[in-house]
């Protein structure tokens, strides 16, 4: 056996959680070390408060030790601690987008992250844009919501999108491109509108 834990891959920290071996405390720890600041990331970003958002991330390590101690052994760590804190946080969807973006306090961060008409005056006031991006997301469908915050917010790859919602690379794509393109068409009108009366 290998004396450093750290060197270990996660499958192989997993099977000494899994087999109740006595450094599986310790494996753990170092999965968790590895996962934990993403996977908390990323439900700061689904939750619509920091003390919700908290008690899902605890939540979804407690589940997962629940399922290694039971014997399982994950391939793809990482992602599979996002479905389980994506599954989560689903019957907060509805209400989540609006306050994600009000609990990230840094307006320009999110604009500069999701991607908006290119005919918009750059002088146009950042407030305004950034009360219009909340609107629009706010009447995506959840899954749109999902895959925005997923790529756009959280910076996830279409690699990891893809193994979060069992798609295709391709299909990945497509669904991000998708949510992308439903929510410029709710912009349009309004940046249109906004583009005019700052010309003038």
């Amino acid at each position: 056996m290998k004396n450093d834990l750290r060197t270990y891959c996660d499958i192989e920290l997993q099977e000494l959680t899994a087999s109740g071996h006595q450094l599986g405390d310790e494996a753990f720890k170092i999965i968790y070390d590895r996962h934990s600041n993403s996977i908390f990331n990323h439900c700061m970003y689904l939750a619509p408060k920091n003390e919700i958002a908290e008690d899902i991330f605890q939540q979804t390590w407690q589940k997962y030790y629940e399922i290694l101690s039971g014997g399982r052994v994950i391939e793809k760590v990482g992602a599979f601690l996002y479905t389980i804190s994506t599954n989560l946080t689903r019957n907060l969807v509805k209400k989540r987008s609006r306050e994600i973006l009000l609990n990230t306090n840094d307006n320009e961060y999110i604009i500069n992250n999701i991607d908006y008409s290119s005919s918009v005056d750059n002088e146009m006031d950042k407030q305004e844009l950034y009360e219009l991006l909340i609107r629009a997301i706010d009447l995506l469908d959840e899954k749109d919501r999902e895959v925005i915050v997923m790529k756009k917010l959280d910076g996830l790859k279409y690699r990891e999108i893809a193994e979060i919602y069992g798609l295709s690379l391709e299909g990945a794509k497509k669904r991000v491109l998708r949510a992308m393109g439903r929510l410029l068409n709710i912009l349009e009108p309004y940046l249109e509108d906004l583009s005019r009366n700052s010309a003038r």
